[in-house]
């Protein structure tokens, strides 16, 4: 169970002390809230929330690429420093702290993705070649095979079905989950809440 949970989609105006008023008292969020006050600290957890919750009906920022998303939140919403210490301590204990198990396993798998994408993406494909170098000391000649990238690539495409499958394992349970979970006082969500009508 998560320690922390945001049930509504998120509006940059709301206080995230507000939704989720134990992580006052949580560090390192409690520090945060410490060092950078009240509305300043909430604008960061929120920040931090747009970069960690892989849960697009409540965070549609989360399909950006990391990078852009920085950028954004920092450019439209509130200037952060993503290299001050508190803020990445922050950032690396929010998914454990208030993400479970499975919303864990959604956003590595959703990352996962997003670099392999980029990585099929931004690599040329070569073919396997031979050159030939000279011996400085000898003079004499030698062929050097260098091996191309085509068939890594290809082999990786082939894959591509199979990482699929188990992403939309995990995208299930992760929809189970939030279907299944309850309200603020513990009642169950409604049909309309779980966006089932």
């Amino acid at each position: 169970m998560a320690f922390a949970k945001i049930n509504k989609p998120v509006n940059p105006d709301d206080n995230f002390w507000e939704l989720n008023p134990w992580l006052k008292i949580h560090p390192p969020y409690s520090k945060l809230l410490t060092e950078y006050g009240n509305e300043l600290s909430s604008k960061y957890m929120l920040a931090i929330f747009l970069m960690c919750d892989p849960d697009e009906e409540m965070n549609p920022f989360f399909r950006m690429d990391e990078e852009y998303r920085k950028s954004v939140i920092e450019n439209e919403y509130v200037e952060i420093d993503w290299n001050d210490t508190l803020i990445k301590e922050c950032l690396e204990s929010y998914p454990f702290d208030c993400m479970d198990s499975i919303e864990r396993a959604f956003k590595e798998e959703k990352e996962q993705l997003k670099q392999r994408a980029r990585f099929l993406k931004d690599t040329a494909i070569t073919l396997d070649r031979t050159e030939v170098e000279t011996d400085a000391s000898t003079g004499k000649k030698y062929a050097i095979n260098i091996k191309g990238t085509a068939s890594q690539l290809e082999q990786m495409r082939k894959n591509t079905d199979s990482i699929y499958k188990q992403y939309e394992k995990i995208e299930d349970k992760f929809i189970k989950g939030k279907s299944s979970a309850t309200a603020r006082g513990g009642r169950r969500l409604t049909k309309s809440e779980k966006r089932e009508l």
